[in-house]
């Protein structure tokens, strides 16, 4: 029995685009829908994110500083012995507690009478209908049909939704996660980066929770980039890459890990991959879904949530999916050199010499050329894309910033003419035999 209601949107999901989009709806005056998994499977750990440029309205409406932990240092170490700091001085990048995050909007979900938040179970999910009419869109769920005015899908890679009624995309690019908390400890408050002989692009940093005796945790991510097709292998791989990932940040000084067994483990996948035209008039596909996830840096969070907001207000005044989609398009216009720049690094990281690049840079910060002027056109650079002029001198006075430049042109030209089916294998280096599995 189909049950009509106007004015009503759906949101199916409850992460940071889900956020964005349900708060922008909400005070709209617009009734909303959010549609979520019985059993909710949100990371635990925290994600690294920053607040500046574009991003600032939209992190200080929804990122309180209780639920941040501002971060002074960077620290880059690499498999080639390279091993430095950055003084991030006013840093805009900072830990968000992202459980707490979805907690806190969650219980404001609850109390605000616009919004209906109803679970389901994942089986009757899986067989969900989507069918767009004249009027609207009709979901159908476990047999029970609901008209809505539009639908926002914010399902993340997984597209559960948007993938019904637009169904083009085959393959994506991603970043592979495989995460686990440790007992121990960092001397000083910094995010490390990770370059390792396994080809990752990793991280750690001291963990906000702490374990069952409230002893410090250290959370370790190994992470590397592959296709979405592939992931169930990478997941397999998993347990083994953090061990080698662990037993090599263990050696270096200022990290002490007591354990090499994590407590628990997390994997998960960032889309890395713009986001195709929507064919769709009504489903609006919004954060990861829709591809807005920073190629590269594997930005997400900030993206996610500005995405939502703007879904929100696109639905409030009309717009269509495709309207919101060259908009964003406009915003983040340099996705496409950054999808290619990651392109271009798979063949490094299928060679465990991706962190060529860090070793160049750390060659800078002994010579005494990096300063803090290089350090915020970096951050510029990394967070809107903007190239400033003394950047480029830094970068065309250097060969290996030259060969990665010229690869990323090649990669770019080779995917405008014939496609990405030439970089679609997998992707990631041998991993050393001497390497001991973790107990996930």
């Amino acid at each position: 029995m189909s049950k009509s209601i106007e004015n009503r949107v759906a949101v199916f999901g409850g992460g940071p685009a889900a956020v964005g989009a349900i708060d922008g709806l909400s005070k709209a005056g617009v009734e909303v829908v959010q549609i979520l998994p019985e059993e909710m499977n949100f990371s635990k750990r925290p994600v690294y994110t920053t607040s500046a440029g574009v991003y600032r309205p939209v992190m200080d409406r929804f990122v309180p500083e209780s639920l941040r932990h501002n971060l002074t240092k960077m620290r880059v170490i690499t498999s080639n012995g390279t091993d430095f700091v950055v003084d991030m001085g006013e840093n805009p990048y900072f830990l968000a507690n992202y459980p707490r995050f979805i907690e806190l909007w969650q219980s404001q979900f609850k109390d605000d009478p616009n919004v209906d938040t109803r679970s389901h179970p994942a089986t009757a999910l899986k067989e969900l209908v989507i069918r767009e009419t004249k009027g609207g869109v009709e979901v159908k769920i476990d047999g029970n049909s609901t008209n809505y005015t539009a639908v926002v899908d914010s399902t993340g890679v997984q597209r559960r939704v948007i993938r019904r009624v637009d169904p083009k995309e085959k393959d994506v690019l991603v970043e592979y996660i495989y995460a686990g908390s440790f007992p121990g400890f960092i001397d000083e408050d910094e995010i490390i980066l990770v370059w390792d002989e396994t080809g990752g692009t990793s991280w750690l940093n001291a963990s906000p929770y702490t374990g069952e005796n409230g002893e410090p945790m250290v959370d370790i991510a190994y992470s590397a980039w592959g296709w979405n097709s592939h992931y169930t292998k990478f997941t397999t791989e998993g347990p083994t890459r953090l061990a080698k990932l662990v037993e090599f940040v263990s050696k270096k000084p200022g990290i002490t890990i007591l354990s090499p067994i994590p407590t628990h483990t997390v994997s998960g996948r960032i889309r890395s991959h713009p986001g195709s035209k929507p064919s769709s008039k009504r489903v609006f596909p919004a954060g990861e879904a829709a591809g807005v996830a920073k190629p590269k840096s594997g930005e997400s969070f900030n993206r996610a949530l500005l995405h939502g907001t703007m879904i929100a207000e696109a639905i409030s005044s009309g717009e269509t999916p495709v309207d919101i989609y060259d908009k964003s398009k406009k915003l983040w216009s340099n996705d496409e050199h950054f999808f290619a720049f990651t392109l271009a690094r798979l063949r490094h990281q299928m060679e465990a010499t991706n962190g060529q690049m860090m070793d160049e840079i750390g060659k800078w910060f002994e010579s005494g050329r990096v300063n803090g002027e290089f350090v915020k056109m970096m951050e510029m650079f990394i967070i809107e894309g903007k190239l400033a002029p003394q950047l480029i001198k830094y970068f065309v006075t250097n060969p290996v910033f030259m060969k990665l430049l010229f690869e990323t042109m090649t990669a770019h030209l080779w995917v405008k003419t014939f496609g990405v089916g030439s970089y679609q294998k997998w992707s990631l280096a041998p991993i050393p035999t001497d390497t001991m599995e973790v107990v996930s």
